[in-house]
């Protein structure tokens, strides 16, 4: 070191030199990395959420979080677990220790999830997922004089557009309201046709369900079986057949109630430029 520093010395104009390269390689360097204000980075957390529709918060506490909790505390590495509970939806969070490889510990998660077998058949399936801070970095705002239906419409096949560029990593719909189709049902007409309303919705609910069949067993693969009954458009519901008579006569949905393919009732709104 004390040799360079003696040549440098001797040689003023190798040190000037030198010191004008560094300097133009440090300005060529700053202009090309990367710089933001809330860098995006991932956190040692997953979560696990199950919505569960019409449940009270004291059934999404008995059959949603206490036996994700049961299930997910044989998992090594855990710091904490945090739920979170309100009607129709509940969700653990969990927290690992300092050094976890969350990647790993993600897939044992969801391994342990699908084991469980005591959730409600009406519950939907469980969403595993890891925290990370996404950062909003453009808003667009879709208005004009069209139907809510139109607009939401018009809002995914954007995020689809947008998702399928190479610099996009993330888009999210938001300030709509969920899809819901509601069903109307006339007490006149029920007791008409002498159908009670606990009758339409236990119809309803057997007619809706996707249901696990076990599995059939070869030497090589388990293939699992399923009923794959749910409906979901206004016609599925509106299909279905609420009772039949000995001449073969049937009563269907659409009969007895009126069904809307709409939004769920929820508070929500939203403004562009006093609109």
């Amino acid at each position: 070191m004390n040799a360079i520093i003696k040549w440098m010395a001797e040689h003023p104009v190798a040190a000037n030199l030198t010191m004008v390269f560094v300097v133009v390689v440090g300005v060529m360097t700053a202009f090309q990395i990367p710089q933001k204000t809330f860098p995006n980075f991932t956190l040692d957390t997953v979560s696990v959420s199950v919505n569960y529709p019409g449940a009270s918060p004291l059934e999404i506490q008995d059959s949603i979080v206490r036996p994700i909790e049961d299930q997910l505390s044989v998992i090594d590495g855990i710091d904490s677990l945090t739920a979170s509970i309100s009607e129709g939806r509940g969700s653990v969070t969990i927290s690992f220790l300092r050094g976890e490889d969350i990647e790993k510990k993600l897939d044992e998660i969801k391994t342990e999830v699908d084991r469980i077998s005591v959730l409600p058949q009406d519950a939907n399936d469980p969403i595993v997922v890891q925290a990370s801070n996404n950062t909003r970095v453009l808003e667009i705002a879709i208005h004009g004089n069209a139907s809510e239906a139109v607009l939401k419409e018009e809002a995914e096949r954007l995020k689809d557009e947008l998702t399928s560029l190479d610099n996009v990593s993330f888009v999210e719909v938001g300030n709509t309201r969920e899809y819901e189709i509601s069903i109307e049902v006339d007490r006149d007409t029920l007791r008409a046709y002498g159908i009670t309303i606990a009758e339409v919705a236990n119809t309803i609910a057997q007619n809706s369900l996707e249901l696990p069949g076990g599995a059939i067993d070869t030497d090589t693969v388990a293939i699992p079986i399923r009923t794959t009954g749910r409906n979901y458009s206004q016609n599925d519901f509106e299909s279905i057949i609420i009772r039949t008579d000995a001449n073969g006569g049937s009563v269907y949905l659409r009969d007895i109630a009126k069904v809307v393919d709409g939004f769920e009732d929820a508070d929500l709104s939203a403004n562009f430029n006093g609109e």
